[in-house]
């Protein structure tokens, strides 16, 4: 199917009507495209009335409201950059229009590009506070961008200009769930649920509050009828986030037992009650990547606001690197974020993960000599000293002890060779299993394992992501293998 077949037109607002007949200085031409415009339109052929628009804008460039009706059009064609090319013109002609800024920031949020989305809906706000549609675009816009506080904000200013709705009361729910506000989640769904009471996305968001708020009690969990390893993942992950760990403890360890043969459960229970586990089961880790390599790229940089690669670079340009003169390895390359960083510096570069669907993504980028389905150890225990440089950023955080890596890595790297890589940061000598199911790795442990066999030439710590709207440490560093006597 064609894009106009599957959108749906959005209302053609009333203002745009009455401006047909305001009284202008326009010719005939003009008036009769407009409204040929306007009638291919409603009538859903959004491809002819786009080419009439565009002639419109063609006869009137200096005309907002004509890249108004474009924009129109380009939206239900799902032509959303094209549609935001026209937006901007317009607000550069008349910046004073709310509605348009509005239109700007949702098309911004359907492509992603929360900050800009939010830098738009401040701009509406700011000609008209009381807007709810701006409230709302808002609020999935700094949803988008992980700030689920100010979404929560965003969705209750919205409510009160306009009234409760189901959908409204919906995503305030989902977004105070991700706050730790269980209770008034539960309200949330609740005011839903009276409002559409047959909906069962409702119903379920609903059930998960419920089960929640059991958990925090101490009351009997049942497994749910209906998707079970869902709502407990879910709610096990939400509790450990909000720091409620006696509730997480409970819903892991009733997860477990119900399903025993879940590798995810069974590392989470053992995560959530602080059993000693020295990694991620790789079946668990390649799993999970699959299942998000076709948006990993998207949801990491826009939204959690990763930049490996920009610290990578960091580390590494100060150091004088000779170019293209490197056999450079990239342990967990997932989807080849770092090559771009890594490769003016490789004569040889070769990415390593564990999982097919991250790794298909990384063949896009057509930076890698070689890529290679295997887990990193086995690829460590290779040849020794075969590789110049080893890099290994975002894939600690699924390790637990990393003796056996440090002791593999200076196997196989040369003498001079460099070690760079990032952990999940804490502060002191441990590496700690988190309730999340990932290892957070304290400076005094690398720097234990590193020493008596590498120099640590650079390390620093910075946000590696923003997770449940917080930020999320990351320590960074550089190490070289020091050359033997």
């Amino acid at each position: 199917m064609t894009p106009q077949h599957k959108a749906r037109p959005e209302a053609f607002p009333e203002t745009l009507h009455a401006q047909i007949d305001a009284p202008v200085r326009e010719t005939a031409e003009v008036t009769e495209l407009m409204r040929l415009g306007i009638q291919r339109y409603q009538a859903e052929d959004f491809e002819q009335a786009a080419r009439i628009f565009k002639m419109l804008v063609g006869a009137t460039p200096d005309r907002a409201l004509s890249w108004n009706h474009l924009s129109l059009a380009l939206i239900s064609l799902d032509r959303r950059q094209e549609a935001v090319a026209a937006l901007r013109r317009s607000l550069e002609i008349d910046p004073s229009q709310t509605e348009t800024w509005n239109s700007l920031a949702g098309a911004l949020t359907h492509l992603g590009l929360y900050a800009e989305a939010d830098a738009a809906c401040g701009a509406a706000l700011t000609y008209d506070a009381e807007s709810a549609a701006g409230w709302q675009i808002r609020a999935v816009a700094r949803s988008g961008l992980n700030d689920f506080a100010a979404a929560a904000e965003a969705y209750e200013r919205a409510m009160a200009l306009e009234g409760p709705s189901a959908p409204v009361c919906t995503n305030l729910g989902a977004t105070l769930l991700k706050c730790g506000r269980f209770e008034e989640a539960a309200q949330a769904f609740t005011a839903a649920a009276a409002l559409e009471p047959t909906a069962e996305p409702i119903l379920e968001a609903s059930r998960l509050a419920d089960f929640i708020l059991a958990a925090i009690a101490g009351a009997p969990l049942e497994t749910p009828a209906i998707e079970p390893d869902r709502l407990f993942k879910t709610a096990l992950l939400l509790l450990d986030a909000a720091d409620h760990r006696a509730a997480a403890a409970r819903v892991a360890e009733a997860w477990a037992a119900a399903s025993p043969d879940n590798a995810v459960a069974q590392h989470l229970r053992d995560a959530v009650t602080g059993r000693p586990v020295d990694r991620q089961p790789a079946e668990m880790v390649a799993q999970r990547f699959d299942e998000m390599a076709e948006d990993f790229d998207e949801a990491l940089l826009n939204r959690l606001g990763y930049d490996g690669p920009g610290r990578l670079r960091a580390l590494l340009e100060p150091q004088a690197l000779p170019e293209g003169g490197l056999d450079v390895l990239d342990l967990g390359c997932g989807t080849g974020l770092c090559a771009s960083a890594l490769k003016p510096y490789a004569r040889r570069l070769v990415g390593v993960d564990l999982s097919g669907g991250m790794l298909a993504k990384a063949r896009e980028r057509d930076l890698y000599d070689t890529l290679e389905l295997a887990d990193l150890i086995g690829t460590l225990a290779g040849p020794p000293a075969q590789w110049d440089m080893i890099a290994a950023f975002d894939t600690f955080p699924y390790l637990g002890g990393l003796h056996g890596v440090f002791e593999a890595v200076a196997a196989a790297l040369r003498p001079g060779g460099w070690f760079v890589f990032s952990t999940e940061h804490i502060t002191g000598d441990a590496a700690l299993l988190q309730g999340n199911g990932r290892y957070a790795h304290g400076d005094r442990y690398i720097a234990d394992l590193a020493a008596g066999r590498f120099d640590l030439i650079a390390h620093e710590v910075a946000m590696l992501r923003r997770e449940a709207g917080r930020a999320v440490d990351g320590g960074y560093y550089l190490l070289r293998l020091r050359s033997p006597l």
